[in-house]
């Protein structure tokens, strides 16, 4: 009698484990849907670039702000073309002052696949002329160094490029070939102007 009641007891573990097992990995599955409708859907622009220079501004109201112009290698949704176009966040330092932005979107120094939206009326213009003569904000970022990812938004739920790329098709028919996305070697490409 003790070893069936051990059993019962064992198998009833197993069941409330695997339980918990399955739960967990739907919640992730859940978050990451979520993650993903949120970017790319309200992403305007998707594009694989990195940035060539940046330059921080400080405006007449007192903000600062960070202007990189992005080198635009290869479009994958949206209106912009091969170039260059200016990305604007929040924060910086110029001025001998500095402003930290807690939520900010940190931009790798190599290969990202940009997730961006328009800047529209709180476009700042460095004044520097960009290909596709328009100014974005950052909405998610996916960094690229090989066949590995990582990323604050939706990087952290995909382990590696094949399995981003796979996801996107499937569940927004964006198709990214690997060809399309050249890793290079990340070098500190950023130069202040």
């Amino acid at each position: 009698m003790k070893t069936t009641f051990a059993k019962q007891i064992i198998s009833l573990l197993g069941l409330v484990m695997l339980f918990t097992n399955l739960s967990a990995q739907s919640d992730t599955n859940n978050a990451r849907k979520k993650m993903c409708d949120e970017v790319v859907k309200k992403s305007q622009y998707i594009f694989v670039g990195k940035p060539i220079s940046s330059k921080c501004i400080k405006v007449t109201s007192g903000g600062i702000y960070t202007l990189v112009l992005m080198d635009v290698q290869k479009i994958i949704s949206g209106f912009l073309k091969k170039g260059t176009v200016e990305i604007y966040k929040e924060g910086g330092t110029a001025g001998g002052e500095t402003v930290l932005v807690t939520d900010d979107i940190q931009m790798p120094d190599g290969l990202a696949l940009y997730f961006c939206i328009d800047a529209g009326n709180d476009a700042i213009n460095s004044g520097v002329s960009n290909t596709n003569s328009k100014v974005v904000k950052i909405w998610d970022i996916v960094s690229i160094s090989g066949n590995k990812i990582s990323g604050q938004g939706i990087g952290k739920y995909f382990s590696s490029l094949p399995e981003l790329y796979n996801y996107l098709s499937v569940n927004y028919s964006i198709n990214i070939a690997p060809s399309d996305v050249q890793p290079n070697t990340p070098a500190d490409t950023t130069k202040q102007r």
